[in-house]
């Protein structure tokens, strides 16, 4: 939906009334339901855009409290390696990766900022993958 600040300009921007998506800027998007965080443990993910998705990220869901975070809070999840999870191949198709060992890592406390280390190997938190194209 669109909106036109201007009866003159015909310049149209997203509906600021709502939440805005992909859809809102001609962007296809894809966004998993909640996966189980699992040390070491490899995931693959059919994400139906019908092409390579030109972006992918990984995104922490708390699942019960912790930390200030509220459930349904999300948090961008850091790059792999052994102490976040990785994604190690995307194509037209699939999303696939693999969680780390170490499962802390480094945040801070919602709303205070204070240095933390998170534990998302616990049942308080849980990963989405979002696609774009």
């Amino acid at each position: 939906m669109s909106l036109v600040l201007s009866g003159t300009d015909g310049i149209t921007f997203p509906d600021t009334t709502g939440p805005l998506d992909g859809a809102d800027f001609g962007v296809s998007t894809f966004t998993s339901a909640q996966q189980t965080i699992t040390a070491g443990a490899q995931f693959t993910l059919a994400h139906s855009l019908g092409a390579e998705p030109v972006s992918v990220q990984i995104w922490i869901v708390c699942t019960s409290a912790d930390q200030n975070y509220s459930v349904g809070d999300q948090v961008l999840s850091p790059a792999g390696g052994r102490y976040g999870i990785t994604i190690t191949d995307i194509d037209a198709t699939n999303v696939t990766g693999t969680v780390g060992n170490d499962m802390g890592y480094a945040s801070v406390v919602k709303d205070t900022g204070v240095a933390v280390s998170l534990d998302i190997a616990t049942p308080k938190w849980a990963f989405i993958v979002k696609a774009f194209i």
